[in-house]
């Protein structure tokens, strides 16, 4: 999912997270689901293709969140 077409609401959800979140728990959570679903990672352990398929697909809807939200509370550099 973009950026683009994601509501905040969703932005959240997807990090586990409430509206109230600070800066840094955002980032906690972001690491901690890149962590958990980064694709090498799952290499490394032997996951299958399917696997691999929708780790790469949560990788990329979790960086989607983390900008969005990012970007909605202003944290963008």
């Amino acid at each position: 999912m973009e950026v683009a077409n994601m509501t905040t609401e969703n932005a959240f959800e997807i990090l586990g997270l409430l509206p109230s979140a600070s800066h840094s728990q955002i980032k906690i959570a972001y690491r901690r689901a890149i962590s958990r679903f980064h694709p090498d990672r799952l290499i490394s352990r032997g996951a299958g293709e399917n696997e691999l398929k929708y780790a790469t697909l949560k990788t990329q809807s979790i960086k989607a969140a983390y900008d969005k939200i990012r970007l909605e509370k202003g944290f963008l550099r």
